[in-house]
């Protein structure tokens, strides 16, 4: 049976450690005992966050457009080690 979001957890923003602005949103849905590490890119400023480790698999979205001047889009993820969120600009962004 597929895990249901509860959209009372808490939602955290995962932010470029350069330039600060919002990158991605990430809800932890089910706790596990294996850390899921990931980091986005900062399509802002070329830069990214600092490496984000969870114990739990996540439901990742971008910044709506509704909550900033700077809306993002989850282009691609490449998984390794860290998982990789390429974010770009959303195209109605500045």
């Amino acid at each position: 049976m597929a895990d249901l979001i509860d959209m009372e957890k808490e939602k955290v923003t995962i932010k470029c450690d350069s330039c600060e602005k919002s990158l991605m949103h990430y809800i932890v849905i089910s706790v596990t005992n294996t850390p899921f590490k990931m980091r986005a890119t900062c399509p802002f400023c070329n830069g990214s966050s600092g490496i984000v480790s969870v114990l739990g698999r996540v439901f990742t979205g971008p910044i709506d457009k509704g909550e900033s001047s700077n809306p993002t889009v989850i282009e691609d993820v490449i998984i390794d080690d860290v998982a990789t969120f390429l974010i770009k600009k959303a195209k109605n962004a500045s």
